[in-house]
């Protein structure tokens, strides 16, 4: 490794100066202010301990070296907020728009619910089937092929095709209105 020209001043000042442009990079892919801050934080601080410790052998690559650190950081705490999330979906929707009342949230709902069994009356009964090992079941393709006795290819494209013509029941509602 090569001796570190800077000093540990000298490297805190100058990571200092990658702060505003971290936090920007964080808060547009966390869109939380005090995740995003803690992840620069400990960003500048992997980094610096990095500078201590003779890690970064081209001063040229820093840059690249932080955002990378900066990017590994916030892919952790995503994955990290995504498995404590609330499975709820009640709890999604009133988080997504917070400004609904409880009562409005459960309209919300049953209205979504009673669109998705409208467009699932007017798919074929194996499109429901496959739609509903996918979705109710929570069944992998390996598993909805061992199932149905058919190949893993042929699930797959069932799954896919069934999930398009979903789709285009809802984009065509959606057109009309």
């Amino acid at each position: 490794m090569v001796d570190s020209p800077v000093t540990t001043g000298d490297a805190a000042s100058l990571l200092e100066s990658y702060r505003p442009r971290l936090l920007y990079f964080a808060l547009r892919r966390l869109r939380d202010r005090t995740l995003a801050e803690e992840v620069v934080q400990d960003t500048l601080t992997i980094v610096l301990e990095s500078l201590r410790d003779n890690r970064i052998e081209d001063p040229a690559k820093l840059p690249g070296y932080i955002f990378g650190v900066a990017k590994n950081l916030v892919s952790k705490t995503l994955r990290t907020r995504a498995r404590d999330a609330s499975p709820s979906p009640d709890g999604l929707l009133a988080e997504a728009v917070p400004w609904l009342e409880d009562g409005e949230v459960a309209l919300l709902l049953e209205e979504q619910r009673q669109q998705v069994r409208e467009a699932l009356s007017q798919v074929s009964s194996n499109d429901r089937d496959i739609l509903e090992r996918t979705f109710v079941a929570e069944q992998s393709l390996e598993e909805m092929a061992a199932a149905m006795g058919i190949p893993y290819a042929a699930v797959r494209k069932r799954k896919s095709r069934a999930l398009q013509r979903l789709r285009n029941i809802f984009l065509g509602r959606s057109q009309k209105k």
